[in-house]
């Protein structure tokens, strides 16, 4: 009856484990971007390859950017496609302190 129960728990344990790791898995390392390059009149960009460089800020306006990555965009008819993350891991989540109450 014993070893049935330790067998019941390690059981569980490594189920536990198991599924830990197939959502930590499942979690993608990059992130798809479209968008629509123009010129400097304001129209679509000439078809072609362009140098850009994408940068993530912590706040909306100003500050020091937190990633930042640069690579070869291909523009067809001004579009554009990117896999943010591809060339330069992004940084680990920051965790968010919240206070609650009056002190």
């Amino acid at each position: 009856m014993r070893f049935h129960s330790l067998a019941c728990a390690c059981a569980v344990l490594v189920g536990g484990v198991l599924a830990a790791t197939a959502v930590r898995a499942a979690v993608p390392s990059f992130a798809q971007v479209e968008g629509i390059m123009t010129s400097a009149g304001g129209g679509p960009a000439a078809d072609g390859s362009y140098n850009a460089t994408f940068a993530l800020y912590a706040q909306q306006v100003g500050g020091t950017p937190l990633w930042t990555e640069s690579g070869a965009v291909s523009v067809k008819s001004g579009q554009f496609s990117y896999q943010l993350g591809a060339r330069t891991l992004f940084p680990p989540p920051r965790s968010t302190v919240r206070r609650c109450g009056s002190g």
